[in-house]
């Protein structure tokens, strides 16, 4: 049983069936001429949260947020670290300096971890 209070969903597949979002499979290439790392060269990234079930893929419009805010950090030290990215249920802020996740629309603004892998 969900708590009311916590969710409007019954379950989390109701709430990824509603979202516009969501995207089952979030694995894919980030834009090669306008993403670059460091060093110069093309990554192709796949940003994950710590969920209940272990690591999880953000949504392809999710993922090209957080990318744009890590470059920019890369680039810019004084650069804002944090973006906002829309969930199934909720709204978080994603932080890549961090590395966190925090759910700003909860009471309880429960924090989790995030990472990047690189998908080659």
């Amino acid at each position: 049983d969900r708590d009311k209070k916590r969710s409007p969903y019954e379950s989390v597949e109701e709430a990824k069936k509603k979202s516009k979002v969501f995207v089952e499979s979030a694995v894919f290439e980030i834009d090669k001429k306008s993403l670059l790392d460091d060093d110069g060269d093309c990554r192709k990234r796949v940003w994950e949260f710590c969920g209940k079930n272990g690591w999880e893929a953000y949504d392809a419009t999710s993922q090209v947020k957080i990318e744009k805010t890590y470059q920019e950090c890369l680039k810019n030290k004084s650069a804002s670290s944090t973006v906002i990215v829309k969930g199934p249920e909720w709204k978080y802020e994603i932080d890549v300096n961090s590395m966190t996740q925090t759910n700003i629309e909860h009471t309880d603004r429960k924090q989790r971890k995030i990472r990047f892998r690189r998908n080659d």
